[in-house]
């Protein structure tokens, strides 16, 4: 009789933890289970699916914009997830696949998995706290997510405008991609990037590591060279500089990104500009101030306001 009972317990336990439910928004789904709180926010090109119950267990899918590509590094994967600072965390890199996407795992109490949706040209987050964890997997959560469906196209992102008037003479607007946009000098190239709810690096160390992405997001290959400092950017914003050269089809050219943190809108933005390196007066290059003639045009940048 108790054996009986016992079973019949367990069966009844099981039933309540297996029960699931599946949402549906803005071109996402996810399969989690039915707890009675529920947040979806935004749209497909950025948003939050979240569901939670009473005792604070958290599940929730976060998505945005993002025209770099390949597997998020650790660096990267580590801003998706804002472990929290002194937090104990370790990282893997491509571990799980999640709609047939490598993602990287950042495990931090709960746990986050971090991929780039190559359809959808979107980086995604899955995470789900300690107290979901004694629930719920993050494997089995992630084999229930959809994060594109056939025909997809790359998502329409917030990218700030460049003031012409602050651009000066001799630019030109030259494309509008889906999460990114371009301005053209002669030479150079200014190329601004979608703001995405991620945080910002704050540490120089940081900022190099992120500056493969950017450039390889700006068509430029083979980064050397990389410094970064802190300074004050567009909308007298705190930026980290990082400067460097690559090579864009071949050639060598020299650039200057810088990465930051809009409070105004809540976001995080890069903005790039490069020229050929031989291009670079030798005035310029001893300064130490502009890496590039064009370096001002970082400042024509607007992201808010």
């Amino acid at each position: 009789m108790k054996a009986a009972l016992a079973a019949a317990c367990a069966l009844a336990l099981a039933g309540c933890q297996e029960k699931k439910v599946v949402e549906r928004f803005a071109g996402v789904r996810l399969i989690v289970p039915a707890w009675q709180d529920r947040t979806a926010l935004g749209a497909s090109s950025s948003g939050l699916l979240e569901r939670r119950d009473r005792q604070g267990a958290v599940v929730n899918l976060k998505w945005d914009p993002d025209e770099r590509h390949g597997v998020p590094g650790e660096a990267e994967a580590l801003l998706a997830a804002a472990p929290g600072a002194g937090a104990k965390t370790s990282v893997t890199v491509a571990l799980e696949r999640v709609d047939g996407h490598p993602a990287t795992l950042v495990e931090s109490g709960g746990g986050t998995l971090v991929w780039r949706c190559d359809k959808t040209g979107r980086l995604l987050r899955l995470s789900v706290n300690e107290q979901a964890l004694a629930q719920v997997s993050l494997a089995s959560l992630a084999a229930g997510v959809a994060c594109h469906v056939p025909g997809d196209k790359p998502v329409n992102g917030e990218v700030p405008v460049a003031d012409a008037a602050l651009l000066g003479e001799g630019w030109h607007f030259a494309r509008r991609q889906p999460a990114s946009a371009a301005w053209l000098h002669d030479d150079a190239v200014l190329t601004l990037f979608s703001g995405t709810h991620t945080q910002s690096p704050r540490e120089p160390e940081v900022a190099i590591k992120l500056a493969a992405g950017w450039t390889a997001a700006a068509g430029l290959t083979r980064p050397t060279g990389l410094a970064a400092e802190r300074a004050e950017g567009p909308q007298h914003h705190q930026v980290l500089r990082v400067t460097g050269r690559a090579l864009l089809d071949g050639a060598p050219v020299r650039f200057t990104l810088l990465q930051w943190r809009c409070i105004a809108k809540g976001k995080s933005f890069a903005a790039l500009v490069f020229t050929k390196d031989a291009a670079v007066p030798a005035a310029t290059a001893a300064s130490g101030k502009a890496w590039t003639p064009f370096d001002a045009a970082l400042n024509a940048v607007r992201c808010h306001g």
